[in-house]
């Protein structure tokens, strides 16, 4: 892994250096390893910050690294997949981390630390570089064409290599997890995509029982009360007549016989040419 070191100094110390490909994605990681202790310190409930400005565009961007559980060769240690934010442009990335805390004491007051570190480089090699490569014109012709083919050889088998590690070639899934996932030999690569259903069991019958019961079995063998039916459902609203006013009552269950209303016949329109009617109906005002 591209491993950088932080000393007591705050400067960041390449120790190990890989050559990093453009568009490269997830196949490399960068790696901070940082003393636990700083200054009497603990630096292990820190929030660090990766902060870095892209090479061509000078684009600022920050990344929330995250702390490894375990203890590496007794350090800190932050892990970030190279993604294709990071290799999208070839050249020198400027990085830097940031570190800081917010603490309350018991008098209620807030305490802030903040720990920078002065600025390194990443290193980010363009696909093409192998083309900018110009034999020597002290070599013979021979050697001047030779060094020029292997290249160019060497050229198209790093844009395979990097295609071969990038690209996705199966999916797998998760049983324990609940998802799908892309793989890219044998790696997992791109976003997890949650499964929210249970992908082996579905619905293999829907009956009602005996007590009017609405059951769902599904095909694992588990079984599901979703609902009642008949006079086993929550409620119907039952409709009476007292007094001019139609009411209706929740009831648990239906009457035997069918029940029906004519709400005040004197109340029926009578035609224009018709016989004068009379009616009780009470107009109100709006």
């Amino acid at each position: 892994m591209y491993t950088i070191l932080l000393n007591e100094s705050n400067e960041l110390i390449t120790s190990v250096k890989e050559r990093i490909m453009q568009r490269s994605k997830l196949v490399d990681s960068l790696h901070f390893l940082v003393d636990p202790i700083y200054k009497e310190i603990s630096m292990s409930d820190f929030l660090v910050t990766m902060e870095y400005i892209l090479p061509i565009s000078r684009e600022y961007k920050t990344e929330i690294l995250v702390q490894s559980p375990e203890l590496y060769k007794g350090k800190l240690e932050y892990k970030l997949p190279f993604d294709t934010c990071l290799t999208k442009e070839h050249g020198k990335i400027e990085v830097q981390l940031t570190f800081t805390k917010v603490e309350l004491t018991p008098d209620g007051d807030n305490i802030q630390y903040v720990r920078k570190t002065s600025p390194t480089t990443i290193t980010i090699v363009p696909i093409a570089a192998w083309s900018d490569v110009i034999a020597d014109d002290a070599l013979t012709a021979l050697d001047q064409r030779i060094i020029q083919t292997q290249a160019m050889i060497e050229a198209v088998d790093e844009m395979n290599w990097n295609l071969d590690e990038t690209k996705a070639d199966n999916i797998i899934y998760d049983e324990s997890g609940k998802y799908l996932q892309l793989t890219a030999c044998g790696k997992p690569i791109g976003n997890k995509i949650k499964i929210n259903a249970t992908v082996t069991s579905g619905i293999s019958e829907i009956r009602i029982d005996e007590d009017g019961n609405l059951v769902v079995l599904y095909s694992d063998g588990r079984q599901e009360v979703v609902g009642k039916t008949g006079s086993n459902c929550a409620g119907i609203y039952i409709p009476s007549m007292q007094e001019d006013v139609l009411t209706f009552t929740l009831s648990d269950k239906a009457t035997d016989n069918v029940i029906s209303f004519d709400i005040d016949k004197s109340n029926n329109w009578s035609e224009v040419d018709g016989v004068e009617q009379s009616s009780n109906y009470i107009w109100r005002e709006l």
